[in-house]
């Protein structure tokens, strides 16, 4: 072999390993069930009550596989797949959606941030989520609306979050409608400031979402601000915020929510909330109370056990959580005993 083209040869193997020593990637399946048996009042209009299986009760039962491959210059392309199911009979948790929580794929820079496109979760939960004391649990803020069931989740959007930069940082949504003719129709736009230092925690965030075809002009519009602040062993938490617009996913008012978490030794926590939903214009409203108490067996496995209580009056039919109701005014007592497991 020619030495000019023993020295290509060398160069373009060199090349070649160098790449493959930046383009380092790795594929991770990851994700929890969680089964409970649940007792609850007035669970129909007739005000019978109901002792069932359920399951995602403390935390949704899901699995998922998170994919990343290293593209050098601190660049990553990121791909995460997120399926909610019901663990006590198998079934999808949403009917045909393959992948109910989360598919997206996009790039991460740690100088810049994180950009990603697919179905993610709503700005306006990310920034209620790490406020709420119950975190993520049925029978919390979920059920007074604070998120809308419907924008839990959000399709055909893009989203971006910014690095920290001296405790601020930023998140911005967009969801194209795809609708002929009306850029308007299903679009939701969304931001939010955050601001973290030391034992505290807090954000701002505007949510607005447009009808779909047809509604177009009609548009819900949520403004809300959350902290938190964590002394040691306690964490205190609390929200409000305002609902406004035409197209009202829930009612025009006012929510607010308050809570205490205590993690009483490393394996225990005990948390407790109360909030309230006020119809504007009207007596209508929802109180309600909630406690959880949470104890690890192990690193993966957790036992639980989640009272709640919610009282509506006038047009209010609110339930212990986001997917059922009640008969109007109608008040709900529940509680949950379960175990999960995290793998």
């Amino acid at each position: 072999m020619k030495l000019s083209s023993f020295v290509s040869v060398a160069a373009l193997g060199a090349l070649v390993s160098a790449h493959q020593a930046n383009a380092q990637s790795s594929v991770t399946l990851y994700g929890e069930i969680d089964t409970g048996i649940q007792y609850l009042t007035h669970a129909d209009a007739a005000g019978g009550s109901q002792l069932s299986m359920t399951t995602g009760s403390r935390q949704p039962t899901f699995f998922g596989i998170r994919a990343t491959e290293d593209l050098g210059s601190k660049t990553s392309m990121v791909v995460n797949l997120s399926q909610v199911f019901n663990s006590n009979d198998g079934s999808q948790f949403i009917p045909g959606v393959e992948f109910s929580n989360e598919a997206y794929l996009g790039l991460t820079n740690l100088n810049f941030g994180t950009v990603t496109a697919g179905r993610h979760y709503s700005v306006l939960f990310d920034n209620t989520i790490v406020y709420d004391a119950s975190y993520f649990a049925k029978y919390s803020v979920f059920s007074d609306y604070f998120i809308p069931a419907q924008n839990f989740w959000v399709n055909n959007s893009i989203k971006y979050k910014s690095p920290e930069i001296a405790g601020l940082s930023t998140e911005f949504l967009y969801r194209f409608g795809g609708v002929a003719g009306d850029n308007r129709a299903g679009r939701v736009i969304e931001a939010s400031l955050k601001y973290a230092s030391g034992g505290f925690a807090g954000s701002a965030t505007y949510s607005g979402t447009n009808g779909d075809a047809g509604m177009a002009s009609e548009k819900d519009i949520r403004i809300a601000v959350a902290a938190k602040y964590t002394f040691e062993s306690i964490t205190v938490s609390g929200g409000y915020e305002n609902i406004s617009g035409s197209l009202q996913l829930s009612p025009a008012g006012c929510t607010y929510f308050g809570g205490v978490a205590y993690q009483v030794s490393p394996a225990l926590n005990l948390s407790a909330e109360i909030y309230r939903y006020d119809f504007r214009g009207s007596n209508s409203s929802a109180t309600g109370y909630v406690a959880t108490a949470s104890y690890s067996l192990s690193k993966r496995t957790t036992l639980y056990l989640l009272g709640g209580f919610v009282n509506n009056r006038g047009a209010a039919n609110f339930g212990l959580n986001p997917y059922t109701t009640t008969a109007l005014g109608q008040s709900q007592m529940g509680a949950t005993i379960g175990v999960m497991h995290l793998f």
